[in-house]
């Protein structure tokens, strides 16, 4: 795209139009552009608070917001205007402004595990997902009011099993994994050998390896385990180390669920889409065609 100022000044962008939600995905955004110069890039979004907007800043990321605001510092260029409020839309309602929350994502992951889940009481959902009744409660009445869940006579349906997985798969970068504990470590010389407790699964690019039968040669470990860290670590006998290639990780579902191929599958391809790394990205196309199905514009988009 080309910005004109003024009569005869052009610069031209590679421009980018994506939602901010929260400052994590700025984050993820700065991680995707470190390959080109982040100065001939440019963000389209909408309002951008102060706080996110303060990030950009530190960030050096452009970017012009719905409301006018704007950063965008260049070779002849520097642009900032700030302190504009977003004009409130009279056709905006509650419903398409929701946005899907952590407690609704840990549910979902329940409920995609397997699809008899959907008519458990809700205390047995609290105990799979690891979340509060009341929360329970909240992400139905969420999954209703965006249809993708109903109840009847005959009891709870979920709709659109697949568009909620694909949302899974993308929300999980920003809603879970910014949140979850993790330990570094070094790695065994064999990863396999540990003697894992059953409630315990490998996670990302190690998970990958498993789900393809050593396709994929993980260069990061990662275990997710209910035990507290520094307790699992000292009973495997394992060393910290600030950059270690083996992340241990607290599982964030409750223990009494137990994890489907299926469900494995997208904790894997959830981290190694996070990772955006062009292998791990094959290899997640791959694993989403043997157990998922999703298709391509689904598993990629942004």
């Amino acid at each position: 795209a080309t910005l004109t100022v003024g009569r005869d000044q052009t610069f031209d962008f590679k421009i980018e139009i994506k939602s901010i939600h929260r400052k994590e995905n700025l984050f993820l955004l700065k991680k995707a552009w470190h390959d080109d110069a982040t100065d001939q890039r440019l963000l389209i979004c909408p309002h951008l608070t102060a706080a996110q907007a303060e990030i950009c800043e530190e960030l050096r990321l452009n970017f012009i917001d719905a409301a006018g605001n704007a950063r965008i510092v260049t070779k002849g260029l520097f642009l900032r205007i700030s302190g504009k409020k977003p004009v409130k839309s009279l056709t905006n309602s509650d419903n398409s402004a929701a946005r899907i929350s952590e407690g609704t994502l840990k549910l979902l992951l329940v409920l995609l595990n397997d699809e008899q889940a959907i008519n458990a009481t809700y205390r047995e959902l609290s105990a799979a997902a690891g979340i509060s009744l009341g929360m329970v409660s909240k992400a139905f009445e969420y999954l209703e009011s965006q249809r993708y869940y109903r109840k009847s006579k005959g009891g709870r349906r979920l709709l659109s099993p697949e568009s909620l997985t694909a949302l899974w798969l993308r929300e999980y970068a920003v809603m879970i994994r910014p949140k979850l504990k993790r330990l570094n470590l070094v790695a065994p010389t064999n990863w396999q050998d540990l003697t894992l407790k059953p409630s315990e699964i490998w996670g990302g690019e190690a998970a990958a390896a498993l789900l393809t039968e050593g396709y994929l040669y993980p260069e990061t470990l990662m275990l997710f385990t209910h035990t507290p860290l520094q307790q699992r670590r000292k009973e495997l006998g394992l060393h910290p180390q600030q950059h270690g290639s083996l992340q241990m990780t607290g599982a964030f579902w409750g223990e009494t669920l137990k994890l489907s191929l299926r469900s494995q599958a997208m904790l894997s391809i959830a981290e190694l889409l996070a990772s955006r790394d062009s292998r791990n990205l094959e290899v997640a196309r791959m694993i989403n065609d043997k157990y998922l199905g999703l298709t391509d514009s689904a598993l990629f988009r942004d």
